[in-house]
């Protein structure tokens, strides 16, 4: 019963190098809340949880439909919304 608890604990000497890498775990902690492969995905979703970005994105989608717009289907609102968007992030 002890040889069987023993075989659960890692013994570590100092100044020996570790033996057994895959039998245990690393204990390696990441605090980063992006990485690269996430970036532009959580950050938009982080964006656009703002109500006011929804706002002034659903205002450039309008700008575009000829019934609504006053500026020639341009959305000048998209522009400072992408310029406070990369601000934040």
């Amino acid at each position: 019963s002890v040889s069987s608890e023993a075989s659960q604990y890692r013994v570590v000497k100092l100044l020996e190098p570790i033996q057994d890498r895959e039998a245990f775990c690393n204990n390696v902690i990441t605090t980063s809340h992006y990485t690269v492969v996430n970036f532009v995905p959580k950050n938009l979703s982080e964006q656009f949880k703002k109500i006011p970005n929804i706002y002034f994105l659903m205002l450039s989608f309008l700008q575009t439909l000829p019934q609504i717009t006053t500026t020639g289907h341009v959305p000048t609102i998209l522009l400072p919304l992408v310029f406070i968007l990369l601000l934040n992030a």
